[in-house]
């Protein structure tokens, strides 16, 4: 999921999770990047 994220905001994209409140635009934070990733593997194991 990070890696996605990471190329669509290298191509201008904005990504939003408003339920969690968190935005990517590619200049994000190292916490961000890391719930990113959690929920990347979250989302893996609920089969979504």
């Amino acid at each position: 999921m990070r890696r996605l994220a990471q190329q669509l905001t290298k191509r201008g994209v904005c990504i939003e999770f408003i339920k969690e409140c968190l935005t990517f635009t590619g200049e994000d934070s190292a916490m961000a990047n890391l719930l990113l990733s959690v929920r990347g593997v979250l989302q893996s194991s609920n089969g979504l």
